[in-house]
């Protein structure tokens, strides 16, 4: 086998592991609305609360894992991840929401994971605001410093959606919003790549970091049917 047709190889692997990330959260995401929903439960209308929730039972959780078949992934979801020391303060400038974290990254290279940032979205303009100002922007060279890295160029950013709302016509609203604040660094404009009756809706962005093009993939899911009160430890 060639140098070439194996780098092709690998690049196909990624890619492929990449989209299954996407694939099993959209998948516990399923699995934590109908179980609440045949419980008669309702979460907390909380980023941190829903994330959490999302990760320790369902993500990470053994069982979980077996049964969507992520344990043969080697793939973990790391919770608040500490990201970006600075040297001249000697702290860290960001926390990732989720770290994805492959068997590689434990045994040699340290920056091998995804990360996946979570905002709740309600189809107003404040959230929609929050969505690209402390959101996609913790990807981008904006003010001088990155973030959050993007050690394979793609991430994720996903959308809790916690009111019924048309997500499209929402998405519609934040790309507007993105276009007005982003317009030097957008790539591209958001492309649908799939959507399941207003349940779910996936889409792709591109945009330029440093000498970098950065792809997120802009996942949302509609929880609106188990959210209840906020909680006022928002983040």
């Amino acid at each position: 086998m060639n140098g070439n047709f194996s780098s092709g190889l690998r690049d196909e692997y990624k890619n492929n592991l990449f989209e299954t990330i996407v694939e099993k959260l959209l998948d516990c995401s399923k699995l934590m609305k109908n179980d609440f929903i045949l419980a008669g439960l309702k979460i907390a209308n909380n980023e941190i609360v829903i994330r959490n929730r999302l990760v320790e039972k369902y993500l990470d959780d053994d069982i979980v894992r077996a049964k969507l078949g992520i344990d043969i992934l080697c793939l973990r979801f790391i919770p608040e991840k500490s990201e970006g020391y600075d040297d001249n303060t000697d702290s860290y400038i960001g926390r990732t929401d989720i770290s994805v974290v492959t068997k590689n990254w434990l045994e040699n290279d340290r920056k091998d994971y995804y990360t996946i940032e979570c905002k709740r979205i309600d189809g107003y303009k404040d959230l929609n605001k929050r969505y690209i100002n402390e959101g996609v922007v913790r990807f981008l060279n904006v003010g001088g410093s990155v973030k959050y890295a993007s050690y394979h160029k793609k991430n994720i950013i996903y959308g809790f959606v916690v009111k019924n709302i048309n997500i499209s016509n929402n998405i519609a609203q934040i790309e507007l919003i993105q276009r007005e604040n982003l317009k030097n660094i957008l790539k591209s404009n958001m492309a649908l790549l799939d959507s399941n009756n207003n349940e779910y809706s996936l889409y792709c962005c591109k945009y330029k970091v440093n000498d970098d093009i950065l792809e997120l993939r802009h996942a949302f899911y509609n929880f609106s049917e188990i959210v209840g009160e906020q909680r006022k430890t928002e983040k």
